[in-house]
């Protein structure tokens, strides 16, 4: 949603005021749509912006917030104006009352997409969290060591321990002489084996990874013979899978439905996604299970997975629809393996 902040919104570069932006009409760009309200809790203005504690840098007596590197767009009167780095927040009986954004005026700045790989089994997810070693926290290592200074990279979202990933994207903005293409044998040189950088180009600055994301396409690989220890980390072994009835639920699932059967949120966060299409395809002994959609809650394609397993089964009676409609995780409570889950596409405009 968009944040109407209308009379709380500063504008800083240097750490100095260059435009007092009250009375005009002011809304700020996050994952969740346009709308627009006037107040703006402390903790709703979080979980819009998909901010973690790990990305704020003190909280101060005068109920302020300051922050690292987080990326913001606002607009003015619907149009989209600047983009900066939120510095600090205060607010007044938890409602935001000012906002001080840097803004970045470099030309020289270069905001580069990157697609990447990566072997999920190898790290405890992809966001950086304090003493486990993330996939975000490698690539953001190694892009600060190269520019000598702290670099944040934005992803079109995370994925957990485990899940792996095809075609993940992220961005960061770099001042270096470096041709935009060449940033891909540069990143693979420096990271591990698990990383790896398939394409890197030059973007307008306006692109956002999370932001700008029409759809996601994941893939989820099921083993229907012989356990193989060697893939173990990478698939799921399940017997006795009737093929026909997994694919008669799955299509199913296409079309916007309220999936809090399948979430794992609490009950004031908006549900309802869109399933674009969904794909069984079976090759040598292999289910491969592909959804698509506007967007994908936590958990989300592990439960609907492991629904469709106990339902194939015979362990659960129930059809897939009577689950959704349920809205209710104790319908269907089996989260399949992480393991077995990719984030295989991204699409933008």
């Amino acid at each position: 949603m968009s944040f109407d902040f209308n009379e709380f919104l500063v504008s800083v570069k240097n750490g100095e005021i260059i435009s007092n932006l009250i009375d005009k009409n002011i809304s700020l760009r996050t994952q969740f749509g346009d709308t627009c309200f006037s107040s703006v809790e402390v903790e709703e203005f979080f979980k819009s912006m998909d901010i973690n504690w790990f990305e704020i840098r003190e909280t101060n007596n005068d109920y302020s917030y300051a922050f690292y590197n987080v990326l913001v767009d606002y607009f003015i009167n619907g149009q989209h104006y600047k983009h900066g780095l939120l510095f600090k927040i205060f607010y007044n009986n938890n409602l935001i009352s000012k906002m001080y954004i840097t803004i970045d005026d470099n030309k020289k700045v270069k905001r580069i997409k990157c697609i990447v790989s990566y072997d999920g089994s190898k790290y405890y997810g992809y966001q950086k969290q304090p003493l486990n070693n993330t996939v975000q926290e490698e690539i953001e290592k190694v892009l600060s060591d190269i520019h000598q200074a702290d670099i944040t990279i934005y992803s079109s979202g995370r994925t957990d321990k485990g899940v792996h990933a095809n075609n993940q994207v992220f961005h960061f903005d770099s001042s270096l002489s470096i041709e935009p293409s060449k940033w891909k044998s540069i990143l693979n040189t420096y990271l591990s084996d698990y990383i790896y950088i398939k394409e890197t180009l030059a973007v307008d600055k306006t692109f956002h990874s999370r932001f700008d994301t029409l759809s996601k396409e994941y893939l989820y690989k099921i083993n229907l013979s012989e356990y193989n220890p060697i893939q173990k980390d990478y698939e799921l072994y399940a017997k006795d899978v009737d093929i026909k009835i997994f694919t008669e639920q799955a299509s199913k699932l296409i079309g916007e439905h309220d999936f809090r059967s399948f979430s794992k949120v609490d009950s004031k966060k908006d549900t309802n996604r869109i399933i674009y299409d969904v794909k069984v395809v079976i090759k040598e002994n292999y289910l491969y299970f592909y959804i698509k959609g506007n967007g994908f809650m936590r958990y989300m394609v592990r439960n609907i997975v492991g629904a469709l397993l106990d339902i194939s089964t015979k362990k659960n009676t129930l059809d897939i629809m009577d689950i959704m409609n349920a809205k209710s995780r104790n319908s269907a409570k089996n989260t399949a393996f992480a393991g077995g889950l990719y984030l295989n596409e991204v699409k933008y405009n």
